[in-house]
């Protein structure tokens, strides 16, 4: 590999030793399991990512990786700070945050391939995407998700929860956002009457779509908009993977699926590799308790710590 993309990995390696070693400090009274890391040291791995991905495609291409790496560095601060803000901010900073979140990702990859930062944008709607490229013959074009909309089915389709379509946290989320009449989502009616107050789940992110319990037990309604900015927290990691990776990914899979594909690129991202949610599900598979010890789940509540 460059030296330059080594170096950069190589800094990523300490940030993960420097996260390992903050568990402890993290953990805060009555929070539940502790959290790996402080909110610093996922801004340390953003800034990271955005710099190491552009770094890596510009040397792809024959460019400097390390004016590229600087570029998507400054990406990945500007995507920590739209999670702070989902995390940190007012209820209604939302939706910003997770276009926020966007914008950095769009900084970091549009480093990687050379055009000017803001040249070409890619804004999560859920399901949607809204493509805006200034100057171009068709400047904004909306694409459907296909992992978005997997994810919007799959949480219509959990008619033990009966779901209902909250327009208004859904226009704050920049994303569907169901409200289930119980006090527990995800779970069989047997387990939600049994169900304790620390391991009850009272939200859920399905995939860019969001599903919360609105019962009226004190307790969930105490939790709501916790439960709702953490979700829209799973919401930002979902755009980052998905403008940082899925997005170009599709391009490249429906370009080499001759005409149809062609086609289908028109309307359709098929945004199915998404490596960052793949470590997160291997992080999960070993972790004892997936629901709350994965990776994501680690950022999402580091990222919500003042």
């Amino acid at each position: 590999m460059p030296r330059g993309p080594a170096r950069l990995i190589r800094v990523g390696c300490a940030l993960l030793l420097a996260l390992s070693g903050g568990q402890v400090r993290a953990q805060s009274a009555g929070a539940g399991p502790p959290i790996l890391g402080a909110p610093a040291t996922y801004v340390g791995l953003n800034v990271w990512l955005g710099g190491v991905t552009a770094a890596v495609r510009a040397q792809r291409r024959g460019a400097s990786p390390w004016r590229a790496a600087l570029v998507g560095a400054v990406g990945g601060a500007t995507t920590a700070a739209g999670q702070r803000l989902i995390g940190t901010g007012p209820p209604g900073a939302r939706l910003a945050g997770l276009q926020l979140t966007a914008l950095g990702a769009n900084v970091s990859r549009n480093a990687g391939t050379g055009v000017p930062p803001l040249s070409d944008l890619l804004l999560p709607v859920y399901p949607f995407y809204v493509r805006v490229q200034p100057g171009a013959r068709h400047p904004v074009r909306v694409r459907l998700s296909a992992v978005g909309a997997g994810g919007l089915l799959a949480t219509v389709a959990r008619r033990r929860d009966h779901p209902r379509l909250d327009l208004r946290e859904s226009l704050l989320s920049g994303a569907p956002v169901f409200r289930s009449p119980f006090t527990a989502v995800g779970v069989r009616p047997p387990e939600r009457d049994a169900c304790t107050p620390d391991r009850c789940p009272v939200g859920l992110h399905y995939a860019g779509a969001v599903l919360y319990a609105g019962g009226g037990d004190s307790r969930v309604a105490g939790e709501r908009e916790a439960t709702l900015r953490h979700e829209a927290g799973h919401l930002a990691q979902l755009a980052r993977d998905g403008v940082l990776f899925g997005v170009p990914a599709s391009d490249r899979i429906l370009a080499a699926a001759g005409r149809p594909g062609r086609w289908a690129r028109g309307w359709l991202v098929a945004d199915v590799a998404l490596p960052l949610l793949g470590a997160n599900v291997l992080s999960a598979a070993a972790s004892p308790d997936p629901a709350r010890r994965s990776l994501y789940e680690h950022e999402v509540r580091a990222m919500m710590r003042d």
